[in-house]
Order: C-alpha cells, then structure tokens, then sequence
C-alpha cells in the first residue's frame, strides 16, 4: 500500500533522473524507462524545492519564497504533485530519519542506453509528429527550418508559413529577422525552437513572443525544445 505524504515525510528523489529547466518549465526524463515528463514552471519549482529540502515541510518553506500564497495552499498542491510524481516512479516516500550513504541498499544498474541518443530520437520524432500535425489540419503554407546553413522551405519565396523550426544550432538569432518570418505564419501554424534553454535565444524568443502579443502558451516538447501556436 503506497505510503501517503504529509508534512513531516522525507520526498527520496530517483537518482536514476536527469532533469532539464527550460525557464517556462522542464523536463525529467527517468533513466531506466527513459519516458520524459514534462512540468509547467511551478511545477519545475516544486521539483527543485524537493531537490533542496528533505521533507515536505522544508520544500514548502523553500516555496514560501517564490510564491506569494498561503501556506496550508502550497501544502496542498505539493502534497498532490509529490503523489503524481509517486505513481510515474520519479521519487519514493520514505517515513523516519534518512539513511546514510553507506546503509542504502543497492540500487539496481541503470540500462546501457544511452540516453541522450534517444532523447534525441524522440526529439526529432516530435518534429515530425508537430509537422504532421499542422498537415493533418490542412493549415497552409510550407514548413521552413532555419538550420546551420540558413532558412530552406518557403523562405526565398516570401510565401505563408504553416510550420516555422528554428533548429539546433543554427547560430545567433535576430529579433527583426524572426518577428518577420513568424509574421509569414499563418493563423493556426505553428512555431518550433530548438535549444530554448540556451539564454541569448530565451531572450530573443521571449521579445518576439512579446511584440507579436502571442497569447498562445508556450509547449515544453522534450529536453529544449518549445512551441506554440499562431
């Protein structure tokens, strides 16, 4: 029978997780089934305030610092994420003190996968599931992908845009440059970027966002990559 947390419960997260902040949220990816979950940004606060403290008591406190809400509220709701968290095997719920190093038992190897490849995988199948997406859905225009070598698609034509990807590692963006292809895109098309969690693109990204008035949200897809909806 699952042990219910309360204030007073030690949170174990599994060491066999890598996680990923994304400043609109982030990704923990489970290393021995490699299935990614993705959380909004309070949700990545709370995964940190568990990462920091080692009761749910004490990640409360740490929360008490970024949110302005009641406490017996914040309570609640990481009570409740710490369940969720719980049933998918992301942590443990233990009772009584923590046990030393030295006194765990041993925790069963992790796969010989590498994990990054299929994370990358899945990167690039999301990709293709997004591009499908928008085709299923008959919004027009072509897909253009900025990539190392420049913009390719539709970009030299100067036609309407149904899927905008700003991939992995296609350098420097401009903010003129992106406002006037995300202008191209069509209503219902979507915009893709790689490499979100790099800062200079955060920022970029986030102004464009700004001065478009996108009030679409943004999508954590996996590991960097965000998007929204035109």
């Amino acid at each position: 029978m699952p042990v219910e947390p309360h204030a007073d419960s030690r949170v174990v997260i599994s060491r066999d997780t890598v996680a990923e902040d994304l400043g609109v949220g982030g990704v923990v990816v489970n290393l021995h089934t490699l299935r990614p979950t993705s959380f909004d940004r309070v949700g990545m606060s709370m995964w940190k305030a568990l990462s920091a403290a080692p009761t749910v008591d004490g990640a409360v406190t740490v929360l008490t610092t970024e949110f302005v809400v009641d406490r017996d509220v914040l309570e609640r709701d990481l009570i409740e994420f710490i369940g969720e968290l719980a049933e998918i095997g992301l942590v443990s719920i233990a009772e009584g003190p923590s046990v030393p190093e030295a006194g765990r038992a041993p925790q069963a190897k992790i796969p010989a996968v590498d994990a990054r490849a299929v994370m990358g995988q899945r990167h690039r199948d999301g990709l293709q599931a997004l591009i499908a997406l928008a085709g299923d859905e008959g919004v027009p225009g072509d897909v253009v992908t900025v990539g190392p070598a420049g913009a390719s698609g539709a970009a030299v034509a100067e036609g309407p845009i149904s899927v905008l990807h700003l991939a992995a590692g296609c350098g420097p963006l401009s903010e003129e440059s992106l406002v006037a292809l995300c202008r191209r895109v069509v209503a219902g098309g979507l915009v893709i970027v790689d490499d979100y969690d790099e800062p200079s693109r955060r920022r970029v990204v986030d102004a464009v966002r700004a001065d478009l008035a996108s009030a679409s949200p943004l999508e954590i897809m996996d590991w960097s990559r965000v998007w929204w909806r035109v």
